[in-house]
């Protein structure tokens, strides 16, 4: 057995879920990396930073998770330590947070940008989705803080789990909606669009092609993180109320755990693309590392 994980979840954690992280750490780095470096021609409007933040998120989740397992594999802390097991727990139920928000965001821009809401006034929606985040992290580091997590998931306390609970199942019932909502009011007013222009006889082809383009993958885009992130955050609030068998338990978690840690390698492939600039400035510095 592993020191600090255990059975029948090795085999996939070793196999599947570690390499996944080291990849994601990869392929996101370099992303960043390219962005970064070419800052000026990729990061021109609100939608390229939000899209910068999500591959900076994705890296961040993937350095993060891939340094638990190698302390994991190496050493027995992970079973011994309390704090340790508090912040991976805590680290977990954030990650799926924060992704969840920048699909939200995603989701956000594209209907803003259909709608020729100025990027100033639609910046307090913006605000408004950033204080519903720290009331998420201020209760999930509370109920960390106060309980232990013996499972590396949910706290221990009857209290702190509920109330973990409830941020959970809220937070992934209204993001859902949320990206649900936007990109169906963002699909039925490209619709109008396109009828409008039809009976004026003032169609712009090349524009509502572009902006289908663009929608279409900004669903794709954001179903992704939801499709990776939603069966765990599911799995987390079914086991925090329900006893379950501890071999289903583990093998349910093996499952939705490796689908959780895929985000961090079909997003950044998503990105890649999605973005032909990003494209464009990938190849240059390949070409220049020759």
């Amino acid at each position: 057995m592993i020191s600090g994980l255990t059975n029948p979840t090795d085999t996939i954690t070793l196999l599947v879920v570690f390499p996944t992280y080291l990849v994601g750490l990869l392929l996101n780095g370099g992303l960043v990396a390219v962005i970064l470096s070419n800052r000026r021609a990729l990061l021109v409007n609100r939608i390229d930073w939000i899209v910068a933040t999500i591959s900076s998120m994705c890296m961040c989740l993937s350095a993060f998770f891939s340094v638990r397992f190698i302390i994991a594999i190496a050493t027995d802390i992970l079973l011994v330590s309390d704090s340790l097991q508090r912040v991976c727990a805590a680290a977990t139920t954030l990650s799926v947070a924060f992704m969840f928000a920048g699909a939200i965001a995603l989701a956000m821009e594209r209907y803003f940008t259909l709608s020729d809401v100025t990027e100033r006034d639609s910046f307090k929606y913006y605000i408004y989705l950033a204080i519903y985040q720290l009331y998420t992290i201020s209760v999930v580091c509370w109920a960390f803080a106060t309980s232990p997590s013996s499972n590396l998931q949910s706290p221990d306390l009857p209290l702190q789990r509920t109330m973990w609970l409830f941020v959970c199942v809220s937070s992934m019932a209204v993001g859902l909606a949320l990206i649900v909502w936007l990109y169906m009011s963002t699909f039925y007013r490209l619709k109008r669009m396109l009828q409008v222009s039809l009976c004026n006889h003032t169609v712009d082809g090349v524009r509502l092609s572009l902006q289908r383009n663009v929608f279409r993958n900004s669903v794709i885009l954001s179903m992704a993180t939801v499709v990776c992130y939603a069966p765990n955050c599911i799995f987390l609030g079914v086991s925090g109320a329900v006893n379950m068998s501890p071999t289903l338990f583990a093998y349910l978690n093996c499952i939705t755990y490796a689908m959780f840690a895929s985000d961090v390698v079909i997003s950044p492939v998503l990105v890649f693309m999605f973005f032909p600039n990003l494209q464009a400035a990938v190849r240059r510095t390949l070409q220049t590392q020759k």
